[in-house]
């Protein structure tokens, strides 16, 4: 993606002294267009991996095939090769130049999910306790596939406390992900927080997938106290923020083979937030810059949105309010309605081992309705979340798509309920030179042969009132997870997809039929009143056949896959 210059904006102030909402407005005021380059000057990278080099470390298995039992190393080892672990490698062929065989190769080293560009900026941090795991906060160090140890004593307790509806009991495991700002932010500037949260939300969807047929409960949050967290994990001020929190709780006694490598101190367990605390933390080998300056507005964002939605300064509760229209985008009765095939249950499970972003466009030729049906299904699909109403679909958005080649669907954009149907956006359909006039090269040759574009839209104002900047936060991470169930569903159907983040602009949003819906906070923050646009698209996942020549795929550590399609 092109880098440009950065546009001008208002200057953030620190988050306390702002209204809330107001750094929500600044952010996408900074973003509003394509990601722009950070403004300092000197742009030194960080680096791919943290690591805490001279931590005691635990080895954990390779995470070949099925999930193991229990919530030991090797269950624990199987979760995070699959989550952020390094592979699987790509071998791209240059196949146009004329007379040469194979051509010129370059080979990729790949994560199991998609990140923007490519960078991963998402770190993760399990505690645990025995039998399953030493007790202890540990650091993935994925370079190596290793635990490292960050604190000594059980923190599950302490980071529970973080959490605005935590669960009953502890669990077996907790996991916390949080970013490291500049790793993307190098490259996007202010809308690498998009990206972050975009890819937390993959993330965890890939967690819920590869744990669907487990007898064990597993639960991402969201609503939690930033400050907390990011204080109990130790990370470095402005530089690195927890964005999401996974409890995996029911997985038995778990494996005890290799607990004792970390040393047998398990004292701390269930202390508090505040003994933790106090204890020495290890340290980090070149810790990353912090973006206060270079990346003012997603600094003031992420600041903001650290607030939990009960002390947000909003007089809201912990509860969410009614986030989308009943139905979450049923057809409105002067819309015309297209009936889908009853969607095919799909095994998201299944397409872990398949996914893979099409590198450069796809096969411009038709998909099913049927599996269309299936891919929005999986999209608008609940998960096992704290907010209201998310076991029956995303608690912040709906789903959109642009049907472009389904059969038996006319091409146009729609909105799609989970009763099967389709409501036309009640504009005329005008193709795609405008939505692809906005968008980069390689995205404009994906779009022309796309098949479908599944699309999760909200109003990133309509939580405000009751969630405060957070709202934004975990508008953005639900849109991640929609679209990486997509992806998952569409992979096992054998399907090509990839996300272009670029595709969600003003005339895109024309095409849904989007324009004039929607309320935001009036300027102060303190009211809230009509907007011209409020409902926007989040995210975009292209969706096609995959073209003839694709780079060849080498996983070491596969996933076991016993899904075939009709």
């Amino acid at each position: 993606m092109i880098i440009q210059t950065a546009r001008a904006a208002p200057d953030p102030r620190e988050p306390a002294t702002l209204p809330v909402g107001e750094a929500t407005r600044r952010f996408l005021a900074a973003v509003g267009g394509p990601p722009a380059a950070p403004s300092t000057g000197a742009a030194k990278a960080t680096g791919a991996f943290k690591r805490y080099a001279d931590a005691e470390h635990l080895s954990l298995p390779d995470g070949r095939g099925d999930v193991p039992p229990g919530s030991g190393p090797a269950f624990v080892g199987h979760l995070l090769r699959h989550l952020l672990g390094v592979g699987p490698c790509d071998w791209t062929y240059d196949l146009n130049r004329p007379g040469v065989w194979p051509g010129p190769v370059t080979v990729g080293v790949h994560r199991p999910v998609p990140s923007g560009g490519a960078l991963y900026p998402i770190e993760a941090y399990v505690a645990g306790g025995p039998p399953g795991l030493p007790a202890g906060l540990h650091h993935y160090d994925r370079a190596h596939h290793a635990l490292r140890r960050v604190r000594a004593g059980d923190h599950r307790t302490a980071l529970l406390e973080a959490l605005t509806v935590p669960p009953a009991t502890p669990p077996d495991l907790v996991i916390v992900l949080t970013a490291v700002f500049w790793r993307t932010g190098i490259k996007y500037g202010d809308f690498a927080y998009k990206l972050q949260c975009q890819e937390t939300g993959a993330l965890l969807a890939q967690a819920l997938a590869l744990t669907e047929d487990l007898d064990l409960s597993v639960r991402p949050y969201l609503d939690f106290d930033g400050a907390l967290l990011d204080t109990l994990l130790d990370l470095p001020k402005g530089a690195e923020g927890a964005l999401a929190v996974l409890s995996l709780t029911g997985a038995g006694a778990g494996a005890g083979a290799g607990a004792g490598a970390l040393g047998s101190e398990a004292g701390g367990v269930g202390l508090g937030a505040r003994e933790l605390i106090g204890r020495r933390a290890a340290e980090a080998v070149d810790p990353p810059p912090s973006v206060s300056d270079s990346l003012p507005h997603l600094a003031a964002l992420h600041a903001a949105a650290t607030m939990p939605s009960g002390r947000a300064g909003t007089g809201g509760s912990a509860g969410p309010g009614p986030a989308w229209p009943a139905g979450k985008g049923s057809p409105r009765g002067d819309e015309p309605a297209v009936r889908l095939p009853e969607p095919a249950p799909v095994p998201l499970r299944a397409g872990i081992g398949h996914r893979r972003s099409a590198p450069a466009g796809f096969a411009p030729a038709p998909i099913s309705a049927a599996a269309f049906a299936s891919i929005l299904a999986a999209a608008a699909g609940g998960y096992p979340g704290e907010l209201e109403g998310t076991p029956e679909g995303p608690a912040t958005c709906g789903v959109y798509a642009l049907a472009l080649r389904v059969d038996g669907v006319p091409p146009g954009g729609y909105r799609y309920d989970r009763e099967g149907r389709l409501g036309g956006a009640a504009v005329p359909w005008r193709g795609l030179d405008e939505i692809a006039a906005g968008v980069q090269p390689l995205t404009a040759l994906a779009l022309r042969e796309a098949a479908a574009v599944i699309l999760p839209v909200g109003d990133p104002f309509d939580g405000v009132a009751r969630f405060g900047d957070l709202w934004c936060r975990l508008q953005l991470t639900e849109s991640g997870i929609s679209v990486h169930r997509a992806a998952l569903a569409a992979a096992a159907l054998g399907l090509a997809a990839r996300i272009h983040s670029d595709v969600c602009h003003g005339a895109t949003d024309t095409a849904l039929g989007l324009r004039g819906r929607g309320r935001e906070p009036e300027r102060g923050g303190e009211g809230f009143g009509p907007r011209g646009q409020g409902r926007r698209s989040l995210s975009a996942l292209l969706v096609g056949r995959s073209p003839r020549r694709t780079p060849v795929r080498w996983d070491p550590w596969p996933v076991a896959d016993r899904y075939r399609p009709d």
